[in-house]
């Protein structure tokens, strides 16, 4: 007997000493609740509130699970599901649910009055975090209603994103990444939620959200998942394709500028470019990434400033050629000179009279002996204003032309050559809309798509003349006619 009782003494001291070891490592707080025995209650579902954090939506009550829950009830009673995790509420003799919501809702539809309830004091902060660990852990928590969830334990500064993360079982950067789905379109949210997409898609996408941009990406990912699923590999080569050929001008490709700017790369300036935001690494075709700058407002400043400058030193570049005789236009850019054309008549590339522009002190030989115009506004000035002459010209010869046409098909006996003009009209023959201006009533539809006419409309006398004028127009499709030209081709017609 004495044996037994100095063993039992040395046993609770060693129980002793190990209560005290735990005490030490654990918060006065935390050890009282591990020590305490949770009591169950029965509580009235009349008296219990909600908190109105739950970050499940509705319609987290009308699923599949949900209805397991409550047939499991309807056949067994509560008893066999956990108790409720109530707190009181600030109304004394009312409470607050914190877990089990949906064994609440439940209980409710189905009339089971009183509930089993575990009853424990928490502050705002621990119901909240207790609150969405339970739904966290449950497989039909949706990546919205987990977003929603994160910002509302966050908003409360009593975790950080670390902390949050580590309750979780999860890193930093997944807390971060499943916050930023709040930020996305309604539309991106809709593509989550139909699961057409996954959060690691919506990532990807967020940052093009508020650029013009996200709208050509967005009808390119609709119209893919369309046919087939979208994996992450399939959203880079998407990304790849539209900043490469429907990007436009909603980009800037920092490391390539396309053909028409590339004089200005050298005089654009990046100093602040490196670290901006507004910048998006983009693979290309051959796997190398390519910075485009999603501002538009900001790059095309600096590609203004960028013209600016590039203006000047070929204004310099030209000011110092003045004094050489000959000038090598290879070294220069396209654009900052003319070449000097042949002006004969007899040459296609016939042009205004440019003999006084050959004695001008901006005029040079280049390297191959050729004349060149160094100020090059003047050039196109004179340029514009002697096609607008010949534009001129060729219209009223076109008309002259026509004229003559229209008096050789008079006194064209008639014939019924309706159905020859439908017949050459459905198969595209001619320029159907030059050949009828005469008669601009017969045209019943446009569309931009298909012409229809009502060929009953023309009148006998001038059905001769409609079908050959068709015949003529078709000669001219892809050129104006002049008087010569015209004389000619009625004459092989015979007219």
């Amino acid at each position: 007997m004495k044996s037994f009782l100095s063993w039992w003494l040395y046993m609770a001291s060693k129980k002793k000493e190990s209560n005290n070891e735990l005490r030490k490592g654990l918060k006065k707080e935390k050890v009282s609740e591990i020590q305490k025995k949770p009591t169950i209650l029965m509580i009235d579902t009349s008296l219990i509130d909600l908190t109105g954090w739950n970050p499940r939506t509705e319609e987290s009550y009308h699923d599949q699970e949900f209805e397991e829950i409550k047939l499991s009830m309807q056949e067994n009673g509560f008893y066999p599901h956990e108790p409720l995790l109530l707190r009181p509420a600030a109304v004394l003799g009312r409470y607050q649910v914190v877990g089990g919501h949906r064994r609440l809702r439940a209980a409710i539809e189905l009339e089971i009055n009183p509930v089993p309830s575990i009853i424990r004091d928490l502050s705002d902060p621990e119901a909240k975090l207790l609150l969405f660990i339970d739904n966290f852990h449950r497989k039909d928590f949706s990546p919205l209603e987990e977003a929603q969830g994160i910002k509302l334990i966050l908003d409360d500064g009593a975790l950080n994103q670390t902390e949050l993360g580590m309750k979780m079982g999860k890193s930093q950067a997944y807390v971060a990444n499943r916050l930023r789905l709040l930020d996305a379109p309604q539309e991106l949210k809709d593509l989550i939620i139909s699961q057409e997409i996954t959060p690691s898609h919506a990532n990807i996408l967020l940052p093009f959200a508020k650029y013009p941009i996200y709208n050509v990406i967005e009808k390119q990912v609709k119209n893919f998942i369309e046919s087939r699923p979208l994996s992450v590999k399939d959203l880079d080569k998407l990304l790849i394709n539209v900043f490469n050929n429907y990007s436009n001008n909603l980009s800037l490709n920092l490391d390539s500028f396309s053909y028409d700017i590339r004089p200005l790369k050298g005089f654009f300036d990046f100093e602040n470019c490196k670290d901006c935001k507004d910048i998006a690494v983009i693979l290309n075709y051959t796997n190398d990434n390519n910075k485009h700058c999603l501002n538009k407002d900001c790059w095309t400043a600096k590609l203004d400033a960028a013209r600016e400058n590039f203006k000047l030193a070929e204004e310099k570049k030209v000011e110092n050629l003045l004094i050489e005789d000959q000038i090598d236009t290879s070294k220069m850019a396209y654009g900052t000179y003319e070449k000097l054309r042949n002006t004969s008549p007899d040459q296609k590339n016939a042009t205004w009279d440019q003999t006084a522009c050959s004695s001008c002190d901006k005029c040079k030989k280049n390297q191959d002996k050729m004349l060149v115009c160094l100020d090059v506004k003047c050039f196109q000035k004179k340029e514009k204003a002697f096609q607008k002459e010949q534009d001129s010209i060729r219209d009223t010869e076109s008309e002259k032309a026509w004229q003559l046409c229209d008096d050789r098909l008079k006194g064209i006996s008639n014939m019924d050559s309706r159905p020859i003009l439908k017949s050459l009209v459905d198969h595209g023959y001619g320029d159907a809309e030059t050949a009828f201006s005469p008669w601009p009533e017969i045209q019943i539809d446009d569309d931009e798509t298909e012409e229809v006419y009502d060929f009953t409309k023309i009148p006998d006398e001038d059905l001769p003349k409609a079908v050959l004028r068709l015949v003529v127009s078709a000669e001219f499709e892809y050129s104006e006619p002049d008087a010569k030209s015209m004389e000619q081709l009625l004459k092989g017609l015979g007219v």
